[in-house]
């Protein structure tokens, strides 16, 4: 009698990864996921291997035909999240996702369950193998049976939709593109205009009435950007209980928490969330800012242990995040203040490093027309942290061009000025008096108080 076949989806040969260097998943298929799956009672392959002449058919057929499939997420590979989708619509039963422990896949597919399994860089020890392993074996078993998503909440599926259902999507479609205009004409309308069209919006929609979870969510983003934080607070509190699990909506909230000054309740979110879903830029750079609150309330108290803790804590967070993605320039930016605040060995060079990773990234992000509203004042300030009165001067042209509060210029003065205070000692005196002057051009546009 043959045995069974399981087709692995997954990364081939050495890949660099963000965060844990190089990793070799041939090594990790030849030692670790193979021998696992031949001991379960399978035949296992793998995506790379016996390719025939069509391969994109090739690819379909064991998709399809496959007892089971395992798909290692832990790479944002376009290439793998298409085969998941193919095969949750083509079978029933017998898709399992995995993924390292350090791994954040991405939106959609971080709302199906996946299994971590604990992977570091380097090579591949025999008590790595065992522990990956242990920690597959158990859950691949069990969960070689679950559903596809498509076949559990697409009502009729396969088959033809009834004509009730189609006439029902027909009108939610309508009633999402209504909802969609409205929304794109917030985020055009002037600034002292978004408040009052939010809250009109959200009157419209009410969470009393059944909502679709896409409007419900954007919902929550208007709340938090035109009516303040305690506002997408009360809203959370009003989502339906499968909602507010979602990772978007924990971090949504750990982040008004936060900026409700209910910090500890923050980070115990954020933690909790990325112990189970893992890190990403996002989740480290809202922790990152709540240590960040933790030292400012520790220091302003005169406790220096306390906020010598929370200030560690803090970088830690960005530093983590900074690693996971170098074109995410959240974490970087807040770095550099924070370790000459703290000026351990080392921390001067870590500063200028993750001020020039921002400039960077902020800059890249600038070419590739990010709509960020804080992406130019992010840029003003890694300028500055970096000590580069180049770029500080060439700023200014342009700040001075389109208005200062188009780069919100207000907002970020006394942050300037601070950097440079805490680069005295350290910047070449030309660069110093220049950035000196652009500091002064800057605060006659708004005010030594960012009036």
């Amino acid at each position: 009698m043959s045995r069974p076949v399981c087709f692995m989806v997954m990364p081939f040969g050495k890949k660099v990864t963000p965060d844990q260097g190089e990793i070799d998943f041939d090594s990790l298929w030849d030692r670790a996921f193979s021998p696992l799956l031949r001991d379960m009672g399978y035949d296992p392959i793998r995506a790379d291997q016996d390719l025939g002449a069509s391969i994109i058919a090739d690819m379909l057929i064991r998709l399809t035909a496959s007892d089971l499939v395992v798909a290692d997420l832990s790479l944002a590979n376009a290439n793998v999240y298409y085969e998941v989708g193919v095969r949750h619509a083509a079978r029933r039963p017998g898709c399992i996702l995995i993924a390292a422990d350090w791994a954040s896949p991405q939106f959609d597919v971080a709302q199906v369950r996946r299994v971590r399994y604990p992977l570091r860089r380097g090579e591949l020890t025999d008590e790595a193998v065992d522990a990956i392993r242990e920690s597959l074996a158990e859950p691949v078993r069990t969960l070689a049976a679950g559903q596809s998503p498509v076949y559990q909440l697409v009502p009729g599926y396969p088959g033809e939709l009834p004509q009730t259902d189609s006439l029902r999507f027909q009108e939610f479609v309508g009633h999402l593109t209504e909802f969609q205009t409205a929304a794109a004409a917030i985020r055009a309308a002037p600034g002292a205009q978004k408040a009052a069209m939010a809250s009109a919006l959200l009157g419209c929609y009410p969470l009393s009435q059944p909502q679709s979870p896409a409007i419900i969510l954007e919902l929550l983003r208007m709340a938090r950007d035109h009516l303040g934080f305690p506002a997408a607070l009360e809203l959370i509190s009003r989502l339906p209980k499968d909602l507010t699990k979602l990772p978007f909506v924990i971090e949504q909230e750990a982040l008004a928490l936060g900026k409700c000054g209910r910090v500890v309740e923050a980070i115990a979110k954020l933690e909790q969330l990325i112990s189970v879903q893992g890190p990403d830029p996002e989740r480290l750079g809202i922790l990152g800012g709540r240590y960040k609150d933790m030292w400012l309330a520790a220091g302003a108290v005169g406790n220096k242990p306390e906020a010598a803790k929370y200030l560690s804590k803090a970088i830690e967070s960005y530093c983590d995040g900074m690693w996971l993605d170098l074109n995410e320039y959240y974490c970087a930016s807040n770095l550099p203040r924070l370790l000459r605040s703290r000026d351990r060995a080392g921390d001067r060079d870590l500063a200028r490093q993750a001020a020039d990773i921002a400039l960077n990234a902020c800059e890249r992000a600038r070419r590739m027309n990010n709509p960020d509203e804080w992406l130019n004042a992010t840029l003003l300030g890694a300028a500055f942290d970096s000590g580069d009165p180049d770029q500080a001067e060439t700023l200014l042209g342009q700040i001075i061009e389109e208005g200062p509060a188009t780069w919100k210029v207000g907002s970020t003065v006394k942050d300037l000025r601070a950097s440079l205070a805490q680069q005295a000692d350290t910047l070449a005196a030309e660069s110093k008096s220049r950035l000196a002057a652009v500091l002064g051009s800057l605060e006659s546009l708004t005010g030594p108080n960012g009036g």
